[in-house]
């Protein structure tokens, strides 16, 4: 079996999820990573080249979907491969989808693998066969991320990721504002210009480079962590989040609807109001009392599991969405 992605998702969690779970097949896994150009058409010689050598597999092919979308309008994709070719689709996206030939190319795909129910239903609603999509989740590490040994309360909230516009950054900053007994730490780049941007006087956050066993560590000592992205394939820091004892305030995005509960955090509104975000937070805070020493996804989403969905082609297909 082959595994090809696009370059960006070497270093991201992606690319990990890829590699972590092939060591839990019996099954050989290739991965390979492949530089795509951004315009639409122009794509380099070397890549054209590569595209060629894909064409020439014979066996079981996972790409993700941005890569299919340039093997497609590049014509480097032989239609009769399609039924050899699986597709991991990380999040909805309007660029890539925005073409009916990618859709029709969708439908005769061997399998589509998808992050969630909602991006199940989507695809479903477009026309691909339910049967050939796989809902995949996600996976963390457990060597990683896990509960603490030692509860020292506090009214601390982790917030992870970059500034850019799909993670709300604006709603953030005003969520900030309106919390000055609540301190926040920030792990991601750009907030710094946010903050400046939006005129921030309070004195209750810090903002820190990404480091995965600092954050790790600030996953597992925060007492709530807090995301209002207006769109996510996982989000995976709430998967890492609650499998450290941390309960999560999020938007419905990704797979949030299907995992957060009463029990382990509070899911708000695209709409809610800074009041109703600042509620679910204090909420989270009093129930990180309950739950420190808890792995609130009780074991679930491990490298096995997704090994099985990825490696698998016949594996547990045909899901009820609804």
């Amino acid at each position: 079996m082959k595994v090809v992605l696009d370059a960006s998702f070497q270093n991201w969690i992606l690319g990990a999820m890829v590699r972590e779970s092939s060591n839990f097949t019996e099954r050989l896994v290739e991965i390979d990573f492949v530089k795509t150009s951004r315009a639409k058409y122009p794509i380099s010689f070397l890549y054209r080249r590569y595209a060629r050598r894909l064409n020439l597999i014979e066996d079981d092919l996972i790409v993700n979907h941005k890569l299919l979308y340039f093997l497609i309008v590049s014509r480097l994709i032989n239609q009769e491969m399609l039924p050899l070719v699986r597709c991991l689709y990380t999040h909805e996206s309007k660029d890539y989808l925005g073409s009916t030939q990618l859709i029709s190319f969708l439908k005769q795909l061997k399998q589509v693998l998808v992050m969630n129910k909602s991006d199940a239903k989507f695809l479903a609603n477009l026309g691909v066969d339910p049967k050939r999509i796989q809902i995949t989740y996600g996976a963390i590490d457990r060597d990683i991320f896990f509960p603490l040994e030692r509860y020292s309360p506090n009214r601390n909230v982790l917030i992870t990721g970059d500034a850019t516009g799909r993670k709300n950054p604006e709603k953030i900053i005003e969520t900030i504002n309106a919390n000055p007994h609540i301190f926040f730490d920030i792990c991601g780049r750009y907030w710094d210009g946010q903050a400046l941007q939006n005129r921030i006087l309070r004195t209750n956050f810090k903002i820190h480079e990404f480091d995965i066993e600092k954050t790790a560590k600030l996953m597992r000592e925060s007492s709530a962590f807090l995301t209002l992205s207006h769109m996510e394939g996982g989000p995976f820091p709430v998967l890492e989040a609650l499998s450290s004892g941390t309960p999560v305030v999020s938007t419905p995005v990704g797979w949030v609807p299907e995992i957060v509960n009463a029990n382990n955090g509070v899911v708000v509104s695209q709409n809610s109001s800074i009041k109703d975000i600042s509620a679910a937070l204090e909420k989270c805070l009093k129930l990180k009392a309950d739950t420190w020493s808890l792995d609130l996804l009780d074991g679930k989403f491990t490298w096995g599991e997704l090994a099985l969905k990825l490696y698998e082609p016949g594996y547990s297909t045909g899901k009820d969405f609804n």
